[in-house]
């Protein structure tokens, strides 16, 4: 069974369960992305070469693709671990067209290292479920 990738986007919710805001020109969204059984640990290593000798490049793929902020999260436990991955943009939606499209040595290894941790081929995405939104917090929109 492919993998279903659940999409929230943190602002306003619609009827639809899906919301977008753009707080200066800023888009917001989270995707949880089940992780394969057996995975985990693999994973966990993807995640830090990213964070640690390859995070220039993730950088440089961020900048090109419009992502100001991107945050990846483990949560679960057992057979049940998602990656939850937080991301902001002035157009989320375009940024992501962008990198499945993209062919850069870079965005072409994380999307191989992704595919075998989570079974999701970015190159060809499956459909995105949304997430229903619940509530949302944030400094900038609290009247003094």
């Amino acid at each position: 069974m492919p993998a279903v990738v659940r999409v929230g986007t943190v602002g306003e919710c619609s009827t639809m369960g899906v919301g977008r805001r753009k707080e200066v020109g800023m888009e917001r969204m989270c995707l949880l992305v089940p992780i394969r059984p057996g995975r985990r640990d693999e994973l966990v290593e993807f995640m830090r070469e990213i964070n640690g000798p390859r995070h220039r490049e993730l950088g440089a793929t961020e900048q090109r693709i419009g992502v100001t902020r991107e945050v990846f999260f483990l949560a679960g436990g057992g057979e049940h671990d998602q990656l939850v991955m937080y991301l902001e943009g002035e157009s989320i939606g375009g940024s992501l067209g962008t990198f499945i499209a993209s062919r850069e040595p870079f965005d072409v290894w994380f999307k191989e290292r992704f595919a075998a941790c989570t079974g999701v081929d970015l190159n060809d995405a499956p459909p995105l479920e949304p997430a229903e939104l619940l509530a949302a917090y944030a400094a900038e929109e609290v009247p003094a």
